[in-house]
């Protein structure tokens, strides 16, 4: 006989599924210690949230661009304090989804290499905040209705300090006011934030928490405003900074601790391939001492062919694990176009002859 689901169970699943990219986010920001990243012990659950956020955001199936960008830098973040290898896995496989799904591509215009980029990024978000401080208002108007005085009394003092006007607290007076005034203040804000936005967009980056940090500053300003006119250049810099913190993250996860986060970052090489990663790649290849991650590890290689490459999976053609055997050799025969089966020597006599100089 079947069983059938009891009606609590039923709006339970229901519940669950209607969380969306808000709530996830919200979860991975709640779960989470602001300060040191490990889990929250005052939040029920947190690590089920933190992962249900994580996986939620991969399974929506779109994303805004604000979403895309905070998904992205609450990954970056995890991967760098959060204590939970799976959950820092996890992050990993996030960052990869948004780079295909989105996508965020390897950059067709090379980065500038200026000076202390972390000065010139900090004087650019000024400027950005400058040239954006007035469409502040719009988000404040809703506040003059609310039946709290103090609510009131705060988003009118703020409404005078960004707007320079002295008009009453009644509503209607600020919205028409507003509704005359915002034309012209998104053309303003767009003629003086365009030259900051693409400034930061153009930054090559040191590090993962410098990356992220910018990508997510850009990312929750979007939430306060959307400007027509400096849209596109913001979805190119966002882009821009998010392949780099996809790129720095995948990177760090590489050098974890733990197999399992090591994993996911060769399996993300092999979905989102970059050039930053080959060396890396090369270099893991050998000191990972883990049979799975090793596994992965060689099959990813197949995608950064060259000499260090070729070298590596010769090396781990007589290992005694034999999943690491056969896979050294399928992804020699593939990028090799010939197949020596298990002929260790047969392998290494072809490439003394011939394979040596096919890669510099």
């Amino acid at each position: 006989m079947t069983r059938r689901a009891s009606p609590i169970c039923l709006l339970l699943l229901i519940l669950l599924g209607c969380k969306g990219p808000e709530e996830y986010l919200s979860d991975l920001k709640t779960s989470v210690d602001p300060n040191k990243g490990h889990l929250n012990l005052g939040v029920y659950d947190a690590g089920l949230l933190v992962h249900e956020g994580l996986t939620g955001l991969m399974d929506e199936e779109v994303l805004t661009l604000s979403q895309a960008g905070r998904a992205v830098h609450d990954a970056g973040w995890l991967l760098e304090v959060n204590e939970v290898p799976l959950i820092r896995a996890d992050a990993v496989n996030l960052l990869a989804h948004v780079a295909l799904r989105y996508p965020w591509p390897p950059l067709a215009t090379s980065y500038s290499d200026e000076k202390n980029v972390g000065d010139v990024a900090l004087a650019n978000i000024e400027l950005l905040h400058q040239a954006t401080k007035e469409l502040e208002a719009e988000p404040l108007l809703a506040a003059l209705g609310s039946p709290d005085r103090a609510v009131v009394e705060r988003a009118h003092t703020r409404l005078k300090e960004i707007t320079g006007q002295s008009l009453p607290s009644d509503p209607a007076v600020w919205e028409e006011y507003w509704t005359r005034r915002k034309p012209a203040v998104q053309a303003e804000a767009a003629q003086a934030a365009t030259g900051p936005v693409a400034t930061l967009g153009n930054l090559r980056f040191a590090s993962l928490a410098s990356s992220r940090s910018v990508l997510g500053y850009l990312s929750i300003s979007l939430l306060g405003y959307d400007v027509p006119d400096l849209r596109p250049t913001l979805t190119d810099t966002i882009a821009r900074i998010g392949r780099q913190v996809v790129v720095f993250g995948v990177l760090h996860a590489m050098n974890d601790k733990d197999p399992v986060v090591r994993m996911a970052a060769y399996r993300a090489a092999q979905d989102v391939l970059d050039p930053g990663f080959e060396a890396r790649l090369q270099e893991r290849g050998g000191s990972e001492r883990d049979q799975d991650a090793r596994v992965q590890l060689l099959q990813t290689l197949r995608f950064y062919p060259g000499r260090r490459t070729i070298e590596a999976l010769l090396t781990d053609l007589g290992d005694r694990r034999l999943a690491i055997a056969i896979t050294a050799r399928r992804s020699l025969a593939d990028l090799c176009e010939v197949d020596y089966g298990d002929d260790e020597r047969a392998w290494l006599l072809w490439y003394e002859k011939e394979g040596r100089n096919r890669w510099p």
